[in-house]
């Protein structure tokens, strides 16, 4: 096809060259800028005006522009419409679309700039979306012409210098533009790639947080015991006075199970457990060892003076 084209260029001259230009930039996929490249070696060569040539070719690529600007905007709307309706499209969602559009708000001066001549691939996209997003034409109109003024030079110039090797100037030149938008992919891919990966971790941490809220509200308040300590201070009159009405050789025995019964049930495992051992101890001290001093200071040792008195008489008696 670009021998058909170099042939048409140099039998038709510019009319040809304006038209393959226009139809580039409007998207058709034909390579505007090797016709540029060559239009260029052979203004070198004495066959075209390079003077001429500039005003052709920059013309047609901003009436190209412009036409697929209004395509977007006339038929855009509608377009992306249809692809909301269709389910089968599952990455073409309205949450998608309005995230692209944002995106595209943001950087849209410089898409078109840039889409002029160093990634050519992407001018007739962004002409599309651009009429799409309802851009201001005055403004399209401002970077579309100052891109398409660079591309023209470089590609004119270039040509014109290196007239003797054109072909392989403009190869080295769209395979640095087939790089530069192979990077751009890759880029885009990986940014989606992190923030759909800061979405899961911001989405299971928020599950992590929700479930530790809803488990703390099953706990008591502070004041109602969430320390081993405190458990202590708030069990230990119950089961004093549960001890208190058991003799004293069951209630050692009695002890882990009172505690127990006294244990709030809704407590962790560690928490339960390190309370019962606090709690078994103090009732053990302040509870089980007066107890049994009591009693054998109030019972036991009256109870052996007595029986000592008693075996003492008796003794007494028999002499």
């Amino acid at each position: 096809m670009n021998t058909f084209f170099l042939d048409a260029l140099q039998q038709y001259g510019y009319p040809v060259l304006w038209l393959i230009v226009f139809f580039a930039a409007v998207g058709l996929p034909i390579s505007g800028s090797l016709l540029l490249f060559a239009s260029g070696a052979f203004a070198a060569l004495g066959d075209f005006d390079i003077f001429i040539l500039f005003p052709v070719a920059l013309s047609a690529a901003v009436m190209g522009d412009t036409l697929s600007y209004f395509i977007g905007r006339r038929v855009g709307i509608s377009l992306v419409s249809w692809l909301e309706r269709r389910k089968r499209f599952r990455f073409v969602t309205p949450e998608s679309l309005e995230k692209g559009r944002v995106y595209f708000r943001r950087r849209a001066a410089l898409a078109i700039f840039l889409s002029r001549f160093l990634v050519v691939a992407l001018g007739g996209p962004v002409n599309l979306v651009a009429g799409l997003e309802l851009y201001p034409y005055p403004r399209f109109l401002l970077w579309d012409i100052s891109g398409q003024i660079l591309s023209v030079i470089i590609s004119l110039g270039l040509g014109y210098i290196f007239a003797q090797s054109w072909e392989e100037v403009a190869g080295v030149f769209g395979a640095a533009s087939s790089l530069i938008l192979a990077l751009l992919v890759v880029i885009l891919l990986s940014v989606m790639l992190v923030r759909k990966l800061r979405q899961r971790k911001y989405a299971r941490q928020a599950a992590i947080d929700k479930v530790a809220e809803n488990s703390q509200l099953l706990l008591p308040a502070p004041s109602e015991a969430n320390t081993p300590h405190q458990l202590v201070v708030l069990a230990e009159e119950k089961i004093t006075h549960q001890l208190s009405a058991t003799s004293e050789e069951n209630a050692p025995q009695q002890l882990p199970a009172v505690a127990e019964e006294n244990m709030p049930r809704h407590l962790p495992e560690s928490t339960r457990e390190n309370a019962l051992q606090q709690l078994s101890q103090s009732i053990e001290a302040n509870v089980l060892l007066p107890l049994t001093e009591t009693i054998e200071e109030n019972v036991l040792l009256p109870l052996t003076e007595t029986t000592r008195k008693l075996h003492s008489d008796s003794s007494f008696i028999s002499d």
